[in-house]
Formats: C-alpha cells, sequence, structure tokens
C-alpha cells in the first residue's frame, strides 16, 4: 500500500502553559494553535520480505506563546522479514520528536522544551498454523530533553517481553506472559537513584461473544526495584480489562480499566503508579455525521529520587477528561483523497496532593483530514 494524506489542525486552548489553578499572573494562558501535517501509510514488498513507513510529519505554530513553536514527528520505520516457515520477525526503529507536557513538569514551565525520544525493535511472532503461539520481543529506547534543567531525567532503557498464547474459536484466547525492563538515568545527580527495574508476569484472556460483544483481561504480579537509593521497592498487582460493544451498526462502546507501573522521564522522580479507567461511546447519526462522547480518570502515585521531590509534588494526583466531539466525512473527493472533517471539546483537570499543581484547561478543535 502507498497512502499520503494531509492534516491540519486549529486548537483553541484555555491553559496552554499549564499555570496552577492559584497563579493568575502567567501571561498568555490562552493561545490558538495550528498544526499542519503530512501523514505516511507506506508498505512496499523488497523480495520476500515488506518493508513499511509510518506516522507523521508537521509543525506546531501557537499565536501568542512561540516559544513554544516546534516541529513534531512521529514515524516507524523498519522491515518485516519471514522468518522460517511458520515465523516472521520485524526489525525496525522508531522516532518521535515532541514538545514536552508542560503539565508534567516539576517547576515553572521552560518554554521551548523539546522531547526526543529513538527507540529500536526486534519482534519474533511464530502464529502461522500452530494453536500454541510463541513471541518474543525486544525495544531499547532513548528518551533526550533539550532544556538543560530536564537533563537530569533524560533516561535509556532495555526491555524484553515473552508471551505464549493458546487460540481456540470456541474457547477464545488465553496467554502466559513476563515482561522486564530496565530504565537508567545517565545524567541524574550523584546520590540519587541511578536505575529502576520493572518485572511483570501475568496471564490474560480475550474472547469474542458473537459479533456484538468482545472482552479482554489480563491480570499479573509487578515487582519495581530502584537502584543507589534508600527509596523502598514496589510490589503489587496489575491488571487491564477492556471491553467493547456493539449492539447496532450505528453504536459502538468501548470501556477499560488498567493498573501498571511506568518509570518517569520528565519528573525528577523514579517510577509512578498509575491506575486509570475510560469509557466512550460513538453513535452515527447519518452514514456521514458521526457523535463521540468520552470520558477517563487516573491516578497517579509517585516514588521520587528524593524524598525532597515527593514532598514537594506531594504523593500524586487525580486527572479527569471530559471530551465530546463531532466529525463528518462526505462522500465526495478531493485529489482522489477522502476528506474528514472533526469538531472536538475537551475539558481537562488535574488535583494534585500539594494544590500548588492543581490546573484545569478546556481544549476546543476543528480538523481536517485528506486521506488516499
Amino acid at each position: 500500500r502507498f497512502h499520503v494524506g494531509l492534516s491540519s489542525v486549529f486548537e483553541t486552548d484555555s491553559n496552554v502553559l499549564r499555570a496552577a489553578d492559584a497563579d493568575l499572573t502567567t501571561p498568555n494562558l490562552s493561545d490558538l494553535r495550528w498544526a499542519p501535517a503530512v501523514n505516511l501509510d507506506i508498505e512496499r514488498p523488497l523480495g520476500r520480505q515488506d518493508v513499511y513507513l509510518l506516522g507523521n510529519i508537521g509543525y506546531n505554530f501557537y499565536a501568542h506563546n512561540p516559544q513554544l513553536d516546534t516541529s513534531g514527528v512521529n514515524l516507524q520505520s523498519g522491515v518485516d522479514v519471514r522468518a522460517g516457515h511458520r515465523c516472521a520477525a520485524r526489525i525496525g526503529g522508531e522516532y518521535v520528536r515532541q514538545l514536552a507536557n508542560l503539565n508534567d513538569l516539576s517547576a515553572t514551565p521552560l518554554g521551548h522544551t523539546v522531547q526526543n525520544t529513538t527507540a529500536y525493535i526486534a519482534r519474533l511472532n511464530c502464529d502461522r498454523g500452530y494453536r500454541l503461539h510463541p513471541t518474543l520481543g525486544y525495544r531499547h529506547e532513548a528518551v533526550r530533553n533539550s532544556a538543560a534543567k530536564l537533563s537530569a531525567n533524560d533516561t535509556v532503557s532495555d526491555a524484553f517481553d515473552a508471551s505464549v498464547r493458546l487460540q481456540r474459536a470456541r474457547f477464545g484466547e488465553i496467554s502466559m506472559y513476563g515482561n522486564y525492563r530496565r530504565g537508567r538515568y545517565p545524567h541524574h545527580a550523584a546520590g540519587s537513584s541511578d536505575a529502576v527495574q520493572f518485572y511483570n508476569a501475568g496471564l490474560s484472556y480475550s474472547r469474542s461473544i458473537g459479533a456484538k460483544l468482545r472482552g479482554s483481561v489480563s491480570f499479573g504480579y509487578t515487582m519495581v526495584v530502584p537502584h543507589g537509593t534508600a527509596l523502598k521497592r514496589y510490589h503489587g498487582a496489575s491488571w487491564t480489562t477492556d471491553v467493547s460493544y456493539t449492539p447496532t451498526s450505528r453504536t459502538h462502546v468501548s470501556f477499560g480499566m488498567t493498573r501498571d507501573s511506568q518509570q518517569s522521564s520528565l519528573l525528577d522522580i523514579n517510577y509512578s503508579i498509575t491506575t486509570s479507567a475510560h469509557i466512550r461511546a460513538d453513535y452515527a447519526l447519518t452514514h456521514m455525521v458521526r457523535l463521540s462522547l468520552g470520558a477517563q480518570v487516573s491516578r497517579h502515585a509517585y516514588h521520587g529520587a528524593s524524598a525532597v521531590t515527593v514532598a514537594t509534588l506531594g504523593q500524586g494526583d487525580r486527572s479527569t477528561s471530559l471530551t465530546a466531539g463531532l466529525s463528518y466525512a462526505p462522500p465526495m473527493r478531493v485529489l482522489r483523497h477522502r476528506i474528514t472533517v472533526a469538531a472536538d471539546v475537551t475539558y481537562n483537570r488535574r488535583t494534585a496532593d500539594n494544590p500548588a499543581f492543581n490546573t484545569h484547561n478546556l481544549v476546543a478543535s476543528l480538523s481536517l483530514r485528506m486521506e488516499g
């Protein structure tokens, strides 16, 4: 396939700098962003293999905060290799360039703070004709922050995962999985933790009930081991639940809950334990117009590199997001490209244990996509 498309987003944000609720002095909190982009979805055969390129390249322009102007890149590229008679391997890389999430900074917004992520992946999947499907994966990732004040939060990580799936048409699919990740902080100050290890293992199960209902659930055990610090280890349950329901051809509802551990690359902490839940409903008003509603809530528990950091941020925060959207896809084509116009409104609120980090904002956007 060879699909190249264009997109453009006009967005107004009531608190683009993510200033705290108590901060009434920061200028230019409200701003208008324009983000044009080129979208790529390319896959071509090369002998018996397939070469792919996916993602988008664009730029973000701000009307009142030019220090936030930055290019946006999210690309994945590599090759799918036939490894033997019944296996396939994917070898590739990823590159992401984006503005750092100002909502996650533990200091006053630092202006033009770009975050670059580079990753290399390798994955082997043997699932052609067998009832047992083993999978092995490896990912090396490096995150770099352009701001000197955030260099201490740069990370380098290596992750390994393995799973074995048993699939039967009537029974569904059950998997046994294990993951290991070691994250390092190459620029952490002396005396703070320079690495953290994540161990996770468990079982997952998924099944479809007719054509309308599909669900999956996984339950595992997680252990987090920080190095070079008096910070306590963490161990506890982790889980993921996803349910998708399509009662009619016009309606689709999805619901999910998750609890997992995450390494931090922005806050001066080692890791966080995140518990979240989300729900989304889509309804086709006509064959060209679709309405969507959604909500998400999450709780982050912080485990800092030092007691001072955790004391400053508090032990965690709670986030709520409410969204509504309307999309229109006319039957006409422009230069053989499908056109989609969408309008969305999102309200976000963050409530932290330390009220100095409480924030809220309202985002309204209008987007246009041309897809081949």
